[in-house]
């Protein structure tokens, strides 16, 4: 991803609350969340996703995109030029 612009940032969910990605999400103006299942059902039911237009997730959870789907596709709907700003398109990753 951070080759394609995108600037990365971790949150423990241990220790860090939905607050805590709430604060964050807002501060970075993310716009697309990649996470896995259990923390995007969390995100989801608290309402921090605020802005967020796409959720990635690493499996299968309710309202999001699994990131298998695009490596399944036939690039048939993607553009054959991608234009990416550094200073606009954001993603904030969340790992366990």
């Amino acid at each position: 991803m951070a080759c394609l612009g995108g600037v990365a940032t971790t949150l423990n969910p241990v220790q860090d609350s939905i607050q805590d990605l709430a604060r964050r999400l807002s501060i970075s103006g993310t716009k697309y969340l990649v996470t896995i299942p259990f923390l995007a059902v969390q995100a989801f039911s608290s309402g921090t996703l605020k802005g967020i237009r796409f959720v990635i997730v690493i499996g299968e959870a309710h309202g999001c995109e699994s990131i298998s789907a695009p490596l399944s596709d036939d690039r048939a709907a993607f553009p054959k030029i991608v234009q990416i700003n550094a200073n606009e398109d954001e993603y904030f990753f969340i790992v366990d």
